[in-house]
């Protein structure tokens, strides 16, 4: 099921496709709803009920939302609830109940006897999807048609994005299934934008994990300043290029199959602020987060402000505050079920607060350099949290950032985390997460322009012929990597 897995590739890829172009253009949509499930299963077993069970709450859902409907209100209260609890459970519940037996003893109470509760793949992404399907059927004033079980099946299970997006909300995918069809530049587009996402997984996000893992591995009283950077510099680019490749591989398939799913990263590490970084990572949650629990609790918060100020700030300020710091904490539940995720989003929560509140404008007037500098410090340091198991092995990491870690420098030397490869895909990365590729395409666009007719054809050509090259490159030595390396599944599968 996994995109870069073996079996996927070279197995099921092909299969589907010269299945997928055989169908009738009208019954590909209950084609693409079968596979979808079928390769669930295929990974999770029965734990596809689940992808069932949230069709059916979604599809009585869009029946009931008459304005006639008396039981219409009730219904929607009830089946959000039963979405929130779904997602609290699986997502949740070891957590909750590991934290209540460490504090049990305050309170005299017995601990709680439970089994391991299995978190299925892709939960926090297909949760979220229905969530976006059930307020968006309830928003909706009635005078558009009312989503049917096919458009609803399709939208929770379409397995490119199914597992870790793109978060395409529901009244988005219905505009896109409108706009449903294969055509010859979608097909090439994807088979490029797929390509792409495999190379920046397996040649860089790969190799760049064996250093991260091996320096986030070594006990905390053994990091040194050197260590610790490196570790730091390694995972910021390692997770950039996971987590993009995997959008990359979903944008392909799905541009393959006939959708234009939306652009989920924006040059993230071009960032001059971490509002802005947060408008060009993950696009898609962002704008989850933003349509359906920061802008309701900001409005909420607002009408309950009685005052134009509190405390010389105004009611407005207040509002964003206090929405910004929940959702935020949110993002970082959503990511996992543990204190350093929780600490990962009110990080960056006040970081956004501070720059509402003020920094934003004399961070405006600085050198453009130093902005940068700010925001990929601040990043990397967030990254820091992210990627550490506990908060007491996150703060001896930033003493070790700092130049006051325990470590000698002479048990784990830098030279036996860092050899060339791992040195040219760092510095792929660090080429590839700036905007070089647009700026180049600019260029050479320009440059064609000033050219004779018949010159620019054949320096059109050239180019066409090096991209291929480029690309068949990029796809041989994926394949070569894959073949003769060890699996490693994406980073976001786990949330």
């Amino acid at each position: 099921m996994e995109l870069n897995s073996f079996t996927f590739l070279f197995l099921i890829l092909p299969i589907f496709l010269l299945a997928y172009f055989l169908v009738p253009a009208r019954g590909r949509a209950a084609f693409l709803i079968a596979v979808s499930l079928f390769l669930y299963y295929w990974n999770e077993g029965r734990y596809a009920l689940i992808l069932l069970f949230l069709i059916l709450v979604l599809y009585l859902a869009g029946r009931l939302n008459r304005p006639a409907a008396k039981a219409r209100k009730a219904y929607f209260a009830l089946a959000l609830a039963l979405l929130v609890l779904l997602f609290v459970y699986f997502k949740y519940g070891n957590f909750l109940a590991a934290n209540f037996n460490s504090i049990r003893e305050l309170f005299s109470v017995p601990a709680l006897r439970f089994k391991s509760i299995h978190l299925p793949l892709g939960i926090s992404f297909f949760l979220f999807s229905a969530i976006s399907c059930l307020v968006d059927i309830g928003r909706s004033t009635g005078g558009e048609a009312r989503p049917g079980l096919g458009s609803i099946a399709l939208y929770i299970t379409l397995f490119p994005k199914l597992l870790t997006g793109p978060l395409i909300p529901f009244h988005l995918f219905r505009k896109l299934q409108a706009e449903w069809g294969v055509t010859a530049k979608r097909v090439l587009l994807g088979i490029r934008r797929f390509i792409l996402g495999l190379g920046k997984k397996i040649l860089v996000a790969d190799i760049l994990a064996r250093t991260a893992n091996a320096i986030f591995s070594i006990p905390a009283e053994q990091l040194d300043a050197r260590l610790s950077w490196i570790g730091m510099a390694a995972f910021t680019l390692q997770i950039y290029f996971d987590f993009s490749g995997y959008t990359d591989m979903a944008i392909g398939l799905g541009s393959i199959v006939g959708f234009d799913f939306p652009e989920n990263f924006r040059y993230p590490y071009a960032s001059r602020s971490i509002t802005e970084f947060w408008s060009r990572w993950h696009i898609t949650l962002s704008q989850w987060l933003r349509d359906y629990v920061f802008l309701p609790l900001a409005y909420r918060i607002l009408d309950r402000l009685k005052k134009e100020r509190y405390l010389a700030l105004r009611s407005e300020h207040w509002s964003y505050i206090g929405a910004t710091v929940l959702t935020m904490a949110l993002c970082g539940l959503w990511h996992g079920a543990g204190w350093t995720f929780i600490t990962w989003g009110l990080y960056y929560g006040a970081f956004m607060v501070i720059e509402h509140l003020g920094w934003k404008r004399p961070l405006k007037r600085l050198w453009l350099p130093f902005r940068h500098l700010y925001a990929i410090l601040a990043i990397s340091f967030g990254w820091v949290l992210f990627r550490s198991p506990t908060l007491s092995f996150a703060g001896s990491y930033f003493k070790a950032l700092c130049g006051l870690g325990q470590g000698s420098g002479t048990v784990f030397l830098p030279a036996y985390f860092i050899d060339k490869e791992t040195l040219l895909a760092g510095l792929i990365a660090l080429a590839g997460s700036l905007p070089l590729t647009p700026w180049l395409s600019g260029l050479a666009e320009r440059l064609l322009s000033r050219w004779q007719e018949n010159r620019e054809r054949s320096l059109r050509l050239s180019i066409a012929a090096f991209r291929l090259l480029y690309l068949s490159g990029v796809s041989l030595l994926s394949t070569l990597y894959l073949v003769g390396g060890s699996y490693r599944p994406f980073l976001y599968l786990r949330f």
